[in-house]
């Protein structure tokens, strides 16, 4: 996304889509990705001029986001697994989050139920199973209840495709600024 050189005074106090993917310079499923996702807008129940983005919002957005899309976060697109971003985390990156989720969840037991981690991500426990049963997540099954150990999670937690889901969860989007600001 090039946001260097965005002359705010000439930029409408309202902007559809097709003019906000223009001013960023991304591709129109890109834009519509950020818009579902990331970026504040009004949503509406149209299936033309669906979105509308206020030039204060980006503006803040890209204030709070400097360079907007960090080159090592990836998301795939609704419908596959094609990454749109197609760089990978890089290890320094992986490390560091992994020592910051360690001392986020000290407290924690160290085998955990797959509901409860759910419930601790802020992930559905159909979703946390399914990631569990495409063995991105490993677990341990005692007495029918699946488990997992609090470094797989951790190690999960850090990987790319648990940083590529598009809809994030309150938790996810939470510990990924969160992160940002913890040194």
């Amino acid at each position: 996304m090039n946001t260097q050189n965005i002359n705010w005074d000439k930029v409408p106090e309202t902007l559809s889509l097709e003019q906000f993917r223009k001013l960023v310079h991304v591709s129109k499923r890109v834009a519509k990705e950020l818009l579902d996702t990331e970026i504040p807008c009004v949503i509406q129940a149209k299936t033309t001029h669906k979105y509308t983005v206020y030039k204060q919002d980006l503006i803040n957005y890209l204030g709070a986001h400097p360079g907007a899309h960090f080159p090592h976060m990836t998301t795939r697109t609704r419908y596959s697994n094609t990454r749109l971003f197609p760089s990978a985390i890089p290890e320094l990156f992986k490390k560091r989050m992994a020592f910051y989720l360690t001392s986020e969840f000290v407290d924690r037991p160290e085998l955990i139920r797959i509901r409860d981690v759910a419930e601790m991500i802020g992930y559905g426990k159909e979703q946390v199973g399914e990631w569990a049963n495409e063995g991105l997540i490993q677990y341990v099954t005692i007495s029918n209840i699946r488990y997992v150990s609090k470094s797989n999670l951790i190690h999960f937690l850090c990987t790319e495709d648990f940083d590529s889901v598009i809809r994030k969860s309150k938790w996810h989007k939470e510990m990924i600024e969160v992160f940002q600001k913890w040194k």
